[in-house]
């Protein structure tokens, strides 16, 4: 048995991840944690594990393992193979449906016993998880070959790399000022402005660096690389040494492995959701030391947003009049009897952020970063938009998305926001009553030292309150213990330049938060034909808790 996860390869066997599922959107620094995997069952030929290209070509089967969370995706998809999914996605009907707890417990069904054959592409962390549960064997790693020239392709100082996202952020600034200056609720960003232009990413990276012993952080990621590197989003690698002013950018993974042995660095930081196992054992091989730090590198990210202060004041602003804007004419449009569809609605958001921007003098500077727009009537798990049509009878279309502010190609800020059609006045007593429970805690409840579990506790003990309203709404979920299943999704989470899978409201999460945290607070409820969301982003000044997208207020 074989597992593909090469995302060309996947491409070729119909499958491509980055245009038909939404998790690649959402993790840049993880993408390769969030691609589908083929599962091939293939002959050998030689005792080595390699193949003819005949014997290769001719898969007695292909099976497709896939996050539950994409089930949507799979549906709206082209893909006719079987599919297995893991690890579990929360909807509130009483039966999940098949899935399998985690990826490695569907490998481990699959292959019965048996060894199974993965390539150097796959990404370091999920070899070691599948390594827990069956016997891998690593295809042969490919020959590397000699590079000619020099290995470096930039050294950027760190003192230039803080002063290009400065020149950046004060592109912004103006617009931001009108915008604080003229909503009452943002007045209290005002006094934070100045004392929060600091940029400390280096200083930080230092003491993350002495935190895990580390001599050196290597970033592969794009999302990484661009923040050590003030060089907009690519490929390659970014290598940081403990104290030194300066960041070393490579053009390839290869290059950097190559120059790292002869840096001295003997313990690294590297992201293990993204790099290879193949270069990973090229790294061990040459005799370093390689210390998880994928989680730690997204903190060191979102414990900095406040930095990024005029953007994160932009795209929060762009993002609740987009999609107010955009729900509203869906509305109309089913009230009128319109045509109108998924993704009508997503190119309304995207149009009222672009102008929303460009009426403030920055044409251009609004991005996607992710769009999950979905009728409940066609799926309750997250999903790209789909040519799915709207009318009378659509229960709810949830519009959960996020903008980016993309200034000289850097990204300085995301979002994440989420407003529901719903096609009923019980439906809509249920979404506004999600809604207040969702401010309500931003205003009352999120505040520095306060824990991430607490967030999430208060939030379940207040749906438990309102279980009454919902039951007469006729949402409330029959026979689902809702502490026990909510219990395996979060209610918010920060940010760093994308939404964080590492700092999350969840149970047991012992972190807590801290002046200058940027995040979002969130209620899924997705149940029988509705999927509804409500979502509102908040950020911690030192005079208390500014809710960002509340147009209403």
């Amino acid at each position: 048995m074989r597992l593909v996860s090469d995302p060309e390869a996947l491409v070729e066997r119909g499958l491509h991840a980055g245009k038909k599922m939404l998790g690649p959107h959402l993790r840049r620094d993880a993408q390769p944690m969030t691609t589908p995997l083929a599962v091939e069952e293939t002959d050998r030929a030689d005792e080595d594990g390699s193949q003819s290209a005949d014997m290769a070509a001719e898969k007695e089967s292909t099976t497709w393992l896939v996050r539950h969370m994409e089930r949507g995706a799979i549906e709206a998809s082209e893909v006719q193979r079987p599919v297995v999914f893991h690890d579990p996605y929360m909807t509130l009907d009483e039966h999940l449906g098949e899935v399998e707890p985690t990826l490695g417990s569907a490998v481990a069904r699959l292959a019965g016993g048996r060894p199974v054959e993965v390539g150097p592409d796959l990404v370091l962390a999920r070899y070691d998880h599948l390594a827990e549960r069956v016997d891998l064997r690593l295809s042969p790693l490919p020959a590397r070959q000699a590079t000619s020239g020099p290995k470096t392709v930039r050294t950027i100082g760190r003192e230039a790399v803080v002063a290009r996202f400065a020149e950046a952020l004060e592109q912004l600034r103006p617009a931001a000022n009108r915008l604080i200056a003229g909503s009452p609720r943002l007045a209290p960003l005002a006094s934070a402005a100045q004392p929060w232009a600091v940029d400390s990413r280096f200083a930080d990276l230092d003491a993350l660096m002495a935190e895990h012993a580390v001599d050196a952080v290597l970033a592969t990621s794009p999302i990484n690389i661009e923040e050590l590197t003030a060089q907009p989003e690519r490929g390659g690698a970014a290598l940081c040494r403990q104290g030194d002013s300066e960041v070393r950018l490579y053009g390839t993974v290869d290059a950097a492995l190559d120059a790292l042995s002869g840096l001295g660095a003997g313990r690294v930081l590297i992201e293990q959701h993204h790099l290879p196992i193949g270069q990973a054992m090229a790294l061990r091989r040459a005799g370093l030391t390689l210390v998880p730090g994928s989680d730690a590198l997204s903190k060191w990210r979102e414990r900095r947003d406040h930095q990024y202060l005029p953007a994160l004041v932009l795209v929060t602003s762009a993002s609740a009049y987009a999609l107010e804007r955009a729900v509203s004419r869906t509305r109309e449009r089913i009230k009128a009897g319109e045509a109108v569809s998924e993704l009508d609605t997503q190119r309304a958001y995207l149009d009222e952020a672009r102008a929303f921007a460009a009426g403030l003098g920055l044409p251009g500077c609004i991005q996607e970063f992710f769009s999950n727009c979905h009728a409940g009537t066609r799926t309750l798990h997250p999903s790209l938009a789909s040519s799915h049509a709207l009318n009378a009878d659509t229960t709810s279309l949830k519009l959960d998305a996020g903008l980016a502010v993309v200034v000289d190609g850097l990204t300085l800020a995301t979002s994440d926001v989420a407003r529901t059609y719903v096609g009923d006045d019980d439906a809509e007593a249920a979404y506004r009553l999600f809604q207040r429970v969702v401010r309500e805690t931003i205003t009352d409840v999120i505040r520095p030292g306060v824990g991430f579990a607490d967030i999430h506790r208060h939030v379940v003990d207040r749906l438990l309150g309102e279980r009454a309203s919902l039951e007469q709404a006729g949402h409330w979920p029959a026979g689902v213990d809702l502490p026990v299943r909510y219990a395996m999704r979060n209610v918010g989470h920060l940010m760093g330049r994308q939404e964080s899978f590492s700092s999350e409201f969840r149970p047991g999460d012992r972190e807590v938060l801290r002046v200058g945290d940027y995040g979002a607070c969130e209620i899924q409820w997705p149940l029988g034909a509705h999927a509804i969301g409500a979502e509102d982003m908040w950020l911690l000044t030192p005079t208390g808790t500014v809710l960002l997208t509340d147009r209403e207020s």
